[in-house]
């Protein structure tokens, strides 16, 4: 990131950060707002825009992200308890907790208390059959919208694409959707008008149909398409552990350690 044409270097900006964002945004950067000027092939040029809004940059890092089985059985807990509390009120819902998990009171007690404010602020919890949609206004007075479920980012990541693919052929500009372990956020100016609940839970046929044609322009695919391609020349250039488990041996080179640690990164590497 640098200041004007020629000018210093005053940043380090995430390649997927810069991928998502177009000339003209603004994001913060230390205690100043700074606006894109220019996009080239190496670098980022911006200005100062001291007192303007803008969003917080990101560095993101690859995580395996919940696994759908974990986040049913997570949303299966929720309305578990959220019955227990209907049913028999938090002092018996913690005492059975208790009984039939191995939690110690303290836990137990922050379990029920969270999910008991859930449902007194929403009016409802998010469970494995359940999605919860918030909506409230920021700091700056935009729109937050929140999808909320406990089944994973596998399941949020694509969801997030469509959705924020049907906001942009409808108001004409990229709204880029959050997609994390527990829901996808959304952030809309104030004089926006609020998407409709067909706009956040498209149908099944639909949704295919946007998901295939919206991946191939993701920066997640991109991402990703780069990294195999890398790992797989890494691969192929001789590393010890490589040549020795998948090049001489004929087995797939998924379950070569040196492939897993090149496509993965993984820390015992």
């Amino acid at each position: 990131m640098h200041l004007g044409e020629g000018g210093p270097r005053v940043g380090e900006l995430d390649e997927e950060m810069v991928h998502e964002s177009r000339r003209g945004d603004t994001f913060l950067l230390g205690a100043t707002t700074w606006r894109i000027d220019e996009i080239t092939r190496d670098r980022v040029l911006v200005s100062p825009a001291p007192g303007e809004p803008g969003k917080m940059p990101f560095w993101r890092g690859e995580g395996p992200g919940r696994p759908i089985e974990l986040g049913r059985a997570v949303g299966a807990l929720t309305w578990e308890i959220d019955a227990a509390l209907t049913a028999r009120g938090s002092a018996a819902t913690v005492t059975e907790l208790r009984a039939r998990y191995p939690l110690d009171a303290f836990a137990a007690d922050n379990l029920v208390a969270y999910v008991e404010r859930q449902r007194e602020v929403a009016g409802a919890v998010p469970t494995d059959e359940t999605i919860v949609i918030e909506r409230f206004r920021d700091e700056l007075g935009d729109w937050r919208v929140c999808i909320l479920t406990p089944l994973g980012a596998w399941v949020h990541a694509p969801w997030a694409l469509v959705i924020g693919r049907r906001l942009e052929d409808r108001l004409g500009y990229p709204v880029h959707a959050l997609a994390t372990d527990d829901g996808i956020a959304l952030r809309l100016t104030d004089g926006d008008e609020l998407p409709a609940l067909a706009e956040l839970i498209p149908g099944l046929a639909e949704l295919d149909e946007r998901l295939l044609a919206e991946v191939a322009r993701s920066t997640r695919f991109a991402g990703l398409f780069w990294r195999v391609r890398r790992a797989r020349r890494y691969c192929r250039a001789g590393a010890p552990a490589c040549a020795r488990r998948c090049g001489s041996s004929g087995r797939r080179r998924s379950s070569c350690s040196a492939w897993r640690c090149a496509t993965r990164r993984s820390r015992s590497c």
